[in-house]
């Protein structure tokens, strides 16, 4: 968002960007509040690999492709305490109230995709229960007006691994859209 000319277009899946409120998921004693405690975070994301080894595949639709086909690489991409670090730190800065270390970043970002102007494709997964299509998708849809979609995919949280193929085409003809200067519809 700093350097829009570097920028050709976005594509925003499942997630957010602005300071408050939470989803409802987050405020859930379990398994959001649990899972990043100060103690309980370390050991069960980082030693336990809860994230990479059960996490992604309860944030699945169709979970017996996902331990067929896809769980080992997650797993291989996270095999050690260390390089789990990120996957209990990171979640602990998601702003639950306004005492929050990452609150200014967020408000930041918020006002910045207000602002923009940059093409943007939204793709959201249809059974998304940590950022659920109506409220969020639509939240992004009133930040970026010009924005298309959200175009509803089948997936939850982790949508890529149920709808790879039919999100890498979506992109694909957006990024065609932009070549032929149609923008975003």
């Amino acid at each position: 968002m700093s350097n829009p000319g570097r920028v050709r277009g976005l594509t925003i899946m499942s997630t957010w960007a602005w300071p408050l409120p939470p989803a409802e998921f987050h405020t859930r004693i379990f398994p959001w509040r649990m899972m990043h405690a100060p103690l309980v975070g370390p050991y069960l994301l980082g030693k336990h690999r809860a994230l990479a080894g059960r996490g992604v595949y309860l944030s699945v639709v169709d979970r017996e492709k996902f331990a067929r086909n896809t769980q080992a690489a997650y797993e291989a991409a996270l095999p050690d305490p260390a390089s789990r670090l990120l996957t209990w730190v990171w979640p602990r800065w998601i702003p639950l109230d306004e005492n929050v270390r990452a609150l200014e970043c967020f408000q930041w970002l918020e006002r910045e995709l207000s602002r923009s102007k940059l093409p943007t494709l939204l793709v959201w997964g249809r059974e998304d229960e940590v950022f659920d299509a109506v409220t969020f998708s639509n939240r992004f849809k009133q930040m970026l007006p010009h924005a298309e979609g959200p175009i509803l995919v089948t997936g939850r949280h982790f949508l890529q691994e149920d709808s790879g193929p039919e999100i890498a085409d979506l992109i694909r003809l957006f990024l065609d859209r932009l070549d032929k200067g149609e923008g975003a519809r």
